[in-house]
């Protein structure tokens, strides 16, 4: 019984850092898009393609822990409240964090993930 616990106990540690260490790099990754959803989402609610950037890059950064760089130009097309067509804001952006820990698997850096999004502007939303 001893022989079976010493083969397989460490055996069992590494695929358990493994599975943590996957996990951490999937959040990481879906953060990045969490944070474009939330820009496109703000850009949205905005009346021009400057308030819609602004409103966008401050969304973004409250949810990446990092830096975040939206690409350039933002595509913001403006509703058309007389033919009842709704518009669109899209966001394209990358999100800087810090990856730390795990140091037997990994050492300690930076990530850079992209994150794409688009929201609808509603037609009876136009000034």
């Amino acid at each position: 019984m001893t022989t079976e616990l010493a083969i397989l106990m460490p055996v069992m540690l590494v695929i358990s850092l493994v599975a943590v260490f996957v996990v951490n790099v999937e959040r990481h990754g879906t953060r990045a898009q969490q944070a474009a959803d939330a820009g496109a989402r703000a850009a949205s609610l905005q009346r021009s393609p400057q308030e819609a950037r602004q409103a966008a890059q401050q969304a973004a950064e409250a949810v990446c822990r990092g830096p975040v760089v939206i690409d350039d130009p933002i595509v913001f097309v403006e509703p058309v409240a007389d033919t009842y067509t709704p518009g669109s804001v899209r966001i394209s952006l990358s999100c800087t964090e810090s990856f730390t820990g795990f140091e037997p698997l990994v050492q300690s850096s930076n990530r850079t993930e992209w994150g794409v999004a688009v929201a609808t502007i509603e037609y009876w939303r136009t000034p």
